[in-house]
């Protein structure tokens, strides 16, 4: 893996910066979960250190840290999606996007799949990129995947065109408990997204999408 730099587009911190003393406690229990979790996914005491640690890297954004992370989500199963979520949604590391892809390309969890593709989303929101949407908009329409990574691609094409406000006329998201890809599909505002799908991406939206399953 590339060494990795601190992005420019960095959050802004609305916590005080983390000490050094602050930032090697983190890494010290890092370290401890490579060594012991690997081995021992039972020590439910040390995994909840370690999310502890990772809420408070997320928060204080502690670059530093994020080799060792990396490394957390390459080993340790219990820890993964929290450790993609820290790299992409959180620290935004520029190296950890193509990787942020790939994780939800090649996974069949679906819960990796879900924090891999809000991670790679969040780097392009408001950007219009047409790649980007396109994408997104194949996962959308996708019946293979499940309901709640579709719903996240159908998040993400409103947020990567900037149309985030629109949100409550595209579907009902308050609907915590939709699984059935039909409800899902009928609750969509398809104009809504043909449209989007045209302005930014033209060419690629030949049809407006109809589902062949139902």
């Amino acid at each position: 893996m590339s060494k990795h730099h601190k992005p420019n587009n960095k959050k802004v911190i609305t916590m005080d910066k983390a000490s050094l003393e602050e930032v090697n406690h983190h890494r010290g229990i890092l370290g401890e979960a490579l060594k012991i979790l690997t081995s021992d996914q039972n020590n439910i005491n040390l995994i909840e250190k370690c999310l502890q640690s990772l809420s408070i890297i997320n928060q204080k954004q502690i670059y530093e840290l994020a080799e060792e992370i990396y490394e957390v989500m390459l080993s340790v199963k219990d820890l993964r999606v929290h450790a993609i979520e820290t790299l992409g949604v959180w620290l935004h590391m520029s190296w950890f996007k193509d990787q942020a892809y790939y994780l939800f390309v090649n996974d069949i969890n679906v819960d990796v799949q879900f924090s891999a593709l809000l991670s790679w989303a969040s780097y392009y929101t408001g950007s219009k990129n047409p790649l980007v949407l396109e994408k997104l908009y194949q996962i959308l329409v996708n019946e293979d995947y499940a309901v709640v990574i579709r719903k996240l691609a159908l998040s993400g094409i409103l947020n990567v065109s900037n149309c985030r406000d629109k949100m409550n006329n595209t579907l009902a998201f308050n609907v915590t408990n939709i699984t059935s890809p039909q409800t899902f599909y009928e609750q969509i505002n398809w104009d809504l997204i043909t449209n989007i799908m045209k302005q930014y991406v033209a060419g690629s939206l030949k049809i407006h999408p109809i589902s062949t399953r139902f």
